[in-house]
């Protein structure tokens, strides 16, 4: 059986920021990685940049990460250093062979300070000294180092210098940089590559906590498997975790590239348990996207919701905790689960057993805006759960600049999104839907068959993903989508005195609307009466004091008319209409109807042309209220309100707005 060297390295000058996340703790139960052995260095920066505690909180890192290992002679071995102005071996590989020892000889690391971070020397030292076989390193292993800095080395040069001949010997190099002062560029010259698979970033030394469990299983996939375990592929997954730039970006984690497909059932299930100790009541929404088109075979469809329902078995599934939903999409959406359809992860399973490939064209735009406008709207997504899309494909890109534009309007509204790309996918696709380099997560394998291999990985950076810096509640309606709003009223049986209250109510909701060129556009259409302003069009008032200030000299007449004008061309780009924005008409209709079937034929037909009726009815006739719900969208229960007069439309306005903004 091959041996393992890994090699820790924590230095302190910062590299690829992550939050302080909630971790659930271990306690009493032990996650091993595997059966296979390791050879484990540490070497721990204790200059005078570091403030005693922070030192410490090092060595709890440690101890923490280490009681993720089998100690042992024949098993994994622990070396440890610190170093500043000079390097200090605290321990060698071959001095603690079983976990009581190392956490006595842990306990007994003490601060060395120095005036300068001698980062270039603590590597000769790991690969000259260290590793050597008279220090207890054993031959044949995978050697791996895990930089922690929390500054810049005295010499950048000979600090990159070193690290690469350390690659060139085998040792799989990871770097952890802390805080805010801290040379990016030689954090990534000590990195393996690729630097987005080998580096975290923190934002400081209590956020070390949130990265335990991730390093652990990425030590264990860089481990080589035993030989006497079957591999059927020796092409590896590559997760994609580029570092998050500022605290309120998702916790970033980076994952380290497989050697072969085959794991021992030990690894596996200590892995899966330490993941669903990570997701244990955490609260998360988290929407699963199918690719369902034409380039995905039956069987690799399937083994997408296979994927999903494994993740589901990791997560604290319940109302209150992790919420989940589903839907695939080709060149059309189709919803399958959404987050509030089930409080339990049998009966999401048992839905997914039921869900049938669908076919066409792969329209990634299309699932993204769905995702942004359906699964995340206001009256689903809760202000204390964070969001997550895992978006699985398995198709070359079309439309990639459309994708752009969906997937930044998503990661504005507080969307993280995970794209996980199969076969021959466009790398440029997964970095765009991810994010930019320092804050995206996308995964890339070379078959579906490869996919259980980040399972562990994935739901840990899912369950680490923070809630929205801005909770959906606070943010303005008009953020998550554009839309042309247009008002009509019925103000020729409303009077002078109902149609002045009516438009109060109005103004009332632009208030709480967005109102902007590139957000939401508010026309209003009324009377045709003479010498009065009958209203104004899309994009005549671009700015809501405009808007407020119109509102305030308009009358009307009869509404079949209007309808028809509105349909015929209000929503048209002469009249300030945009092309691939939500169209919305909200009438206010007063009792009874003077033409009934007129007016619904009309508001019929202006929803068979996309737009989206809402209808607000004063008055408390059976009949007519029948006519007036005919005439709105489904559902009818968002899409049809009814007060008994004018005075009571302001009652109205907050049941309206969550109606009318649910997705905007």
């Amino acid at each position: 059986m091959m041996d393992i060297k890994v090699f820790f390295f924590i230095s302190m000058f910062g590299g690829c920021y992550v939050n302080s996340a909630r971790v659930v703790p271990i306690g009493a139960v032990e996650y091993f990685c595997g059966n296979t052995p390791a050879d484990v260095v540490f070497l721990i920066d204790s200059s005078n940049s570091i403030w005693g505690p922070d030192f410490l909180r090092q060595v709890n890192f440690i101890n923490d990460v280490v009681d993720m290992f089998q100690i042992g002679e024949n098993r994994t071995r622990i070396g440890l250093a610190t170093y500043s102005s000079d390097v200090h071996t605290e321990f060698h590989l071959n001095e603690n062979f079983d976990r009581p020892s190392l956490h006595q000889s842990l306990s007994r690391v003490r601060q060395r300070r120095g005036f300068v971070t001698n980062t270039k020397l603590a590597i000769w030292t790991m690969r000259r000294k260290m590793f050597s076989e008279r220090r207890g390193a054993r031959p044949g292993v995978v050697k791996v180092a895990v930089v922690l800095t929390d500054g810049q080395s005295n010499s950048v040069v000979r600090t990159v210098w070193e690290a690469m001949k350390a690659r060139r010997e085998g040792i799989h190099m990871f770097a952890i940089g802390i805080g805010s002062f801290i040379n990016r560029r030689e954090l990534r010259g000590i990195a393996s590559k690729p630097t987005h698979d080998y580096m975290f970033q923190v934002s400081n030394f209590q956020a070390l906590e949130s990265i335990k469990n991730i390093l652990a299983i990425k030590t264990c996939v860089v481990t080589p498997r035993p030989t006497t375990t079957t591999s059927t592929t020796t092409t590896t997954p590559m997760p994609t975790t580029p570092m998050p730039t500022t605290t309120t970006t998702t916790p970033t984690t980076t994952t380290t590239p497989t050697t072969t497909t085959t794991t021992p059932t030990t690894t596996t299930t200590s892995v899966l348990e330490l993941a669903r100790s990570v997701c244990s009541d955490r609260q998360t929404d988290i929407v699963f996207a199918f690719d369902s088109s034409n380039n995905v075979r039956t069987n690799e469809f399937y083994q997408q919701v296979d994927f999903a329902k494994n993740m589901i078995e990791l997560m604290s599934i319940s109302p209150e905790t992790t919420r989940v939903a589903a839907f695939l999409y080709s060149d059309q959406i189709q919803r399958i689960f959404e987050l509030d359809d089930f409080a339990d992860a049998e009966s999401m399973k048992e839905s997914l057993n039921k869900v049938t490939k669908s076919a066409g064209r792969s329209r990634m735009s299309e699932a993204l805006r769905y995702i942004r406008t359906k699964t995340f709207r206001r009256r689903v997504a809760r202000d204390d759960a964070s969001q997550v899309a895992i978006i699985i494909t398995g198709s070359p890109a079309m439309y990639l600049h459309r994708s752009k534009i969906e997937a930044s309007r998503a990661r504005e509204a507080g969307i993280t999104l995970i794209p996980i790309g199969i076969g021959d996918v466009n790398i440029e696709e997964l970095r765009a839907i991810s994010g930019t380099e320092e804050d995206g997560i996308y995964y890339t394998l070379p078959s579906f068959d490869d996919m259980q291999t980040i399972l562990a990985q994935l739901a840990i950076q899912s369950c680490n993903v923070p809630e929205p810096a801005i909770a959906i509640s606070e943010q303005s309606c008009g953020s998550r989508q554009a839309a042309d709003l247009m008002f009509i009223l019925d103000s020729m049986n409303a009077g002078k005195k109902n149609t002045k209250r009516a438009l109060a109510f109005i103004r009332s909701l632009v208030h709480d609307i967005d109102v902007d060129t590139d957000k939401i556009q508010v026309g209003l259409m009324s009377a045709e009466c003479q010498d009065d302003e009958t209203g104004f069009a899309l994009g005549q008032r671009q700015q809501k004091d405009g808007v407020l200030e119109s509102l305030s000299n308009i009358r009307g007449t009869d509404i079949s008319q209007i309808l028809k004008q509105m349909r015929r061309g209000a929503f048209s780009a002469d009249n300030g209409g945009r092309k691939e924005v939500r169209k919305i008409a909200v009438l206010i209709i007063d009792g009874k109807l003077e033409e009934p079937i007129r007016a619904l034929t009309e508001a019929q037909r202006a929803r068979i042309h996309g737009i989206e009726v809402f209808v607000i009815q004063v008055g408390e006739d059976e009949e007519s209220s029948t006519e007036a719900r005919m005439m709105s969208d489904a559902p009818t229960t968002q899409h049809y309100f009814q007060v008994p007069d004018y005075a009571a439309l302001m009652a109205l306005k907050e049941s309206f707005w969550a109606a009318l903004c649910d997705e905007l």
